[in-house]
């Protein structure tokens, strides 16, 4: 039962609005677009395989391989081991401020809070930016 579930949640990828359209063009501009999530691995990797967004996509990173969580520091050192890049040139994109945000900001990494609903930020830190749609990142970076 519990991997018909999980086979299920893999196949259920629908990209939420304007993904395609911003990481194509973030894509052409040059970015390095990765993900960085909590989650099951087989769950995660049969979403990407499912989605339009894999070509644009250079690296996929799960807890679940990496043996740890966001906001663990851990994870982030994994993470960025692979891309061999300076935390300054990152931006953590999330809609969780408890993993995304407070992780990328305890990294020393810029945040951006995907926030569609508008919800209020309970936590003590603020993200570097926030946005309501994808298409706002188009003007950020």
């Amino acid at each position: 039962m519990c991997q018909l579930y999980q086979t299920s949640l893999g196949e259920d990828c629908t990209p939420i609005h304007d993904a395609l359209r911003v990481c194509s063009i973030l894509h052409e501009r040059g970015y390095k677009v990765s993900i960085i999530t909590n989650g099951r691995s087989t769950t995660q990797h049969s979403r990407l395989s499912h989605s339009e967004l894999t070509p644009m996509i250079s690296d996929l990173f799960i807890s679940e391989e990496l043996g740890c969580q966001k906001p663990k520091k851990e994870f982030f050192d994994a993470v960025f081991s692979k891309l061999q890049i300076s935390v300054s040139k990152a931006l953590v994109i999330g809609d969780s401020l408890t993993s995304d945000i407070i992780g990328g900001i305890q990294y020393g990494i810029d945040t951006c809070w995907f926030n569609p609903n508008g919800s209020d930020n309970t936590m003590s830190q603020a993200p570097t930016y926030e946005i309501k749609q994808l298409s706002e990142l188009l003007s950020i970076l």
